[in-house]
């Protein structure tokens, strides 16, 4: 039997059809003509053709189309599919057995066809259609004697004209007249002018101007291009009435005289009269007052009992003399009042060139006789302030010069004010305290009693120096050598006033100064309002360096460079070392030589630098390179820190008092004070604290923990493998809150321990003493496990890995601290008992925030984001946010660019102390203000010079409106001259 299944071949796929040949576009068609325009008007109407405008422009021709693209070639038809099929045969033998067999066979499928060609694209020529005919524009004018083609209407444009003040002295006052004459202008158009209408000139009207009803007539039938100049004919305005609001520089106003042409007929104008920039230069004025008085000048600040010179200067900037005894008289006087401060009447004298005291509660006047053009009229009084005018009080005193009205030169008002402030500095001479503050004559007495209040707060003593009292910052350099004993300086470096416009404090300061206070250990918690903080010119100690000064280390010798650098001092002279080798061999050199000295003192921060290749060594093309390390201040102590604040929150009290603020300062404090504090502050708990979510509950272990927190950093960034010994001495900051944090015999001067008492031999868990001792082993312990890295349980060699090494440094030391403070051992069971519970809350929160995604799961970084969080909305810079361990070392060109840069400081520094030490010996009276009110006539009011019999005597009260930021306008009256 045989079964079989035959299939038929597969066929081959047809090929595809061809593309169709792309289309031809067409050019662009023709553009539109201009429409043939003929305007018919009679001669009596021509006044009408202001009002009309026209557009005979031809349209554009219209663009080009686009040739079609050739069609796509039809796909080829896919051919058949193979096929395969079996055959099975049943087969018997002679001897009648069956047999089957299975034949296979297959067919290949048919070939795909052949892709269509594509049709090929149009190549026509295409071309944009041609612009339209320009059409025509043609104005009849019916007239008597006929009809008159014009191509366009008249225009009329200003050629030029002139001006002049009332008075000729070349000033364009307030009040005064001034005449515009000699105008010319054209006829820019086709046609002439309207003959039965006029056209008239006028002066626009604007803030200052205030133009008279008169005007200027065009002649009519103005001919196409005639000109015509209005001869002896002026066009008169007035200036307007200037009031001064306030204190400041002399009026000047830039003004500008534009005149108008239009057709009152039709109540339209020539736009394009006088647009041009030729007609406004011919128009432009300053608005002014012949006298301006420049600013008051004399020391910003004086202690109680001294004195200084008043000065200023009435200045004629006309060309013209001024005053009641000239050719055209007017009255003119200088008036000084009080306005305003905190000083009362009596604790702050006037006295005049005389010696005769003039009292404030009066006030000073003087009249002004004459004053030759372009001259000025200097002044000179005294002014002193009492001996019992408190410290930082203060007088504003306002100084007017009037000027008679120009219609009515007897009758005066006050034209410019300028205003000065006397403040009572506060010539400290405190020897020692903890805290200094450095204020200026702009810093208020209630931002200076916020401040002591602050630092009382804490258990400290303070002292103020008023730095624009003696114009310089030795006292900084005294406290940087010793001689005088102060731990911190809070420095107020808001602009403050000096001979030279408003700088800040710390423009007085050489950045040495700044490095020599923290080698002594003395904290700067600069406040600036923008200013610029001074950590980034202070920490990069590069100083010109002449190589030839000194010998040079071999740094092939790292341990020499090391001995060298084991007792530099920080902003000491530095090590100089010098290295053989081309440009990238030394820089990787001095690399590793940095490394090295980090490793070896990681609580310490050295800069290294290039200072220039030496002499070429004759054996080798190689050069010699002289590197210079210094050092700086170390990151863990926080020696400085800035607080950028808006100049108003900078004076602001509350500010001041706020709970961030008071953080700061502790934050700015000195380790050993800050250490010292925790058991002796009268600060409760829990006071002076920034309140954030899960963070650290008392301002003063902050202050601790962010210390040890950036010690503990610096020490992991150590290499493989680093000693036990090593962990241990690169703590030093953790050791000192071991030995001596709440101990009843703390290593400062008896000073301290008097003033302060010792700690209490026991320890209460809930006491302030041991709520603060519980709060920073907790955070402590939180630390310290986020010091080890999850990779650091992975064996072998656990024992080498610094995370579990810092970990088990600080346990240690908590257990040591405990052991110590807690006298029984039933003390320090309850003791660890309280530091579990608090860790367990400190868990909680952590666990908390970290689910909001707003802390890391690591320790350590969780308790740098809680201690930052507290200055979140505020703008600090910390000096351990500078010089990271790869930021500190710098090539030949940055070096120089950084030495460019200090030495222009430090000569700015030195040439502003100059000038405020020139400036005090010109303006400071050695009298005292007793000797000057004791040799004083008896108080009286002066005009030396009398004005002429016809002026008016009395002249009533004038005003002066004092305005400030932080106090309601006051008015006060001044006096006048008799």
């Amino acid at each position: 039997m045989q079964v079989e299944v035959r299939l038929s071949d597969a066929s081959n796929g047809e090929n595809g059809g061809s593309g169709g040949n792309g289309g031809s576009g067409s050019s662009g068609a023709p553009g539109g003509s201009g429409g043939q325009i003929v305007l018919r008007v009679s001669e009596y109407d021509t006044h009408l053709l202001l009002l009309v405008s026209h557009d005979v422009e031809a349209a554009s021709g219209g663009k080009a189309g686009a040739n079609g693209r050739g069609g796509k070639g039809g796909g080829g038809g896919l051919g058949g599919d193979g096929h395969s099929w079996s055959v099975t045969r049943t087969e018997r033998d002679w001897l009648g057995h069956e047999r089957i067999r299975h034949e296979h066979h297959s067919k290949p499928g048919g070939y795909n066809g052949r892709d269509g060609h594509d049709g090929s694209d149009a190549t026509t020529l295409l071309y944009d259609g041609p612009q339209g005919q320009r059409g025509t524009f043609t104005i009849a004018v019916v007239e008597r004697d006929g009809i008159h083609h014009y191509a366009d209407r008249y225009d009329l444009k200003l050629v030029g004209f002139r001006h002049r003040n009332e008075n000729g002295d070349g000033i364009y006052e307030p009040e005064e007249t001034i005449y515009v004459t000699d105008v010319e202008v054209q006829n820019t158009g086709k046609m002439p002018t309207p003959a039965h209408h006029d056209i008239v000139i006028a002066i626009v009207e604007t803030d200052w101007i205030a133009p008279a009803e008169a005007t200027l007539v065009v002649p009519r039938s103005l001919a196409p291009g005639e000109r015509h100049l209005f001869r002896g004919l002026e066009l008169p305005f007035k200036l307007r009435v200037f009031n001064p609001q306030r204190a400041g520089a002399a009026l000047k106003k830039a003004e500008t005289i534009r005149l108008q042409a239009s057709l009152p007929r039709v109540r339209s104008v020539f736009e394009g009269f006088a647009v041009t920039e030729e007609a406004m230069q011919m128009g432009r004025i300053a608005v002014r007052f012949p006298l301006e008085i420049t600013p008051l000048t004399s020391l910003f600040s004086l202690a109680p009992g001294e004195a200084a010179r008043l000065q200023w200067n009435v200045m004629n900037v006309s060309e013209r003399a001024v005053g009641f005894e000239t050719d055209e008289p007017r009255a003119v006087s200088v008036n000084i009042v009080m306005a305003g401060g905190d000083l009362q009447p009596n604790q702050i004298h006037l006295f005049d060139e005389r010696g005769t005291h003039v009292p404030l509660d009066r006030g000073f006047a003087r009249s002004v006789a004459r004053i030759d053009a372009k001259h000025g009229n200097p002044f000179e009084l005294t002014v002193a302030v009492s001996e019992d005018a408190p410290p930082h009080a203060s007088a504003r005193l306002v100084l007017a010069v009037q000027l008679g009205h120009f219609d009515a030169p007897n009758k005066l008002r006050p034209i410019q004010f300028q205003e000065f402030v006397v403040r009572v500095g506060e010539a400290t001479e405190a020897r020692q305290a903890d805290v200094l503050v450095v204020a200026n004559n702009r810093s208020d007495k209630t931002e200076i009693e916020a401040w002591r209040e602050v630092i009382a707060s804490f258990g400290l003593s303070s002292a103020v120096f008023d730095v624009s009292h003696v114009g310089n910052l030795e006292i900084l350099r005294d406290v940087a050598n010793g001689e005088r004993k102060f731990r911190m300086v809070v420095l107020l470096d808001n602009s403050m006033d000096t001979g030279q416009g408003p700088r800040p404090p710390t423009s007085l300061l050489d950045p040495t100064t700044t490095l020599a206070l923290t080698r002594a250990g003395v904290h700067v918690l600069q406040i600036h309002s923008g200013t610029g903080s001074i950590l980034d010119r202070t920490l990069v100690p590069i100083d010109p360096v002449t190589p030839t000064e000194r010998r040079a280390i071999d740094g092939t010798d790292r341990e020499a460079v090391a001995a060298a650098c084991a007792n530099e001092p920080i902003g000491g002279n530095g090590v100089l070392v010098a290295l053989q080798g081309k440009s990238d061999i030394v820089a990787l050199r001095s690399k590793w030589l940095s490394e090295f000295i980090e490793a070896r003192w990681p609580e310490r921060r050295f800069v290294v630098w290039t200072t220039g290749n030496g002499d070429t060594d004759t054996r080798d093309v190689e050069r010699l390179h002289r590197l210079m390390i210094r050092r700086t201040a170390d990151a863990a102590r926080g020696s400085l820190t800035a607080l950028n604040a808006d100049e108003h929150l900078v004076h602001d009290a509350r500010f001041v008092r706020e709970a961030r603020t008071r953080s700061l300062f502790a934050d700015a404090l000195p380790f050993e004070i800050a250490t010292l504090l925790l058991s002796l502050t009268p600060l409760p708990f829990g006071g002076g604290r920034a309140q954030i979510p899960g963070g650290v509950e008392d301002a003063l272990v902050a202050s601790v923990l962010t210390r040890l927190a950036v010690e503990m950093a610096n020490v992991r960034h150590f290499g493989w493998g680093t000693s036990r010994e090593k962990v241990v001495s690169a703590m030093p900051l953790l050791a000192y809150v071991e030995q001596y944090a709440f101990s009843t015999a703390p290593p400062h001067d008896d000073a301290d321990l008097k003033r302060f008492g010792k700690p209490s031999t026991t320890l209460d868990p809930q006491s302030h003493r041991g709520r603060r001792l519980v709060e920073l082993c907790a955070w402590l312990e939180i630390l310290a496990g986020g010091q080890v890295r999850f990779w650091e349980w992975i064996p072998p060699f656990l024992w080498l890995r610094r995370g579990r090494k810092i970990r088990s440094r600080v346990r240690e030391a908590i257990a040591t601290l405990v052991g110590r403070v807690a006298p029984t051992l039933d003390d320090q069971n309850a003791v660890h008992q309280a530091i579990a519970a608090r860790v367990k809350e400190i868990k909680e929160s952590w666990l908390d925030l970290e689910r909001r995604r707003e802390a890391s799961s690591n320790g350590a970084e969780f308790t740098q984001q809680r201690l930052a969080a507290r200055f979140a909305d505020y703008d600090v810079d910390f000096d351990a946010a500078h010089l990271a361990h790869d930021a500190r070392r710098f090539s030949a060109a940055e070096a120089a660019q950084r030495q460019t840069e200090r030495t222009r400081v430090t000569l700015d520094a030195e040439g502003a102390v100059q000038s405020a030490s020139t400036r005090r010996d010109a303006l400071f009276v050695p009298t005292s203000c007793s000797e000057l009110l004791a040799r004083a006539a008896p108080p009286m009011r002066i005009a030396v010079e009398e004005p002429p019999a016809s002026a008016e005597a009395s002249v009533g009260e004038i005003e002066v409106v004092f305005e400030s930021d932080e106090r309601a306008p006051r008015r006060e009256a001044l006096p006048q001259p008799r």
